[in-house]
């Protein structure tokens, strides 16, 4: 399954990505800017409707 996670730097975030990636998930977060994390990364911000829709495209869950 592919799932977008928000706010992937946080703690729950990040605790998040990790159970959803070892469960063999493909994680994308979504990040106002670049974090260097080991999972794809759309940078967008969550206030900006047009650049949400295009980060939700091709996923299966939020």
């Amino acid at each position: 399954m592919k799932v977008l996670v928000t706010g992937g730097t946080s703690m729950l975030g990040a605790a998040t990505a990790h159970a959803l990636a070892a469960r063999g998930d493909i994680v994308t977060l979504l990040q106002r800017s670049a974090s260097g994390s080991l999972h794809r990364e759309v940078r967008a911000d969550i206030n900006d409707a047009v650049a949400l829709r295009q980060a939700l495209e091709g996923h299966d869950a939020v």
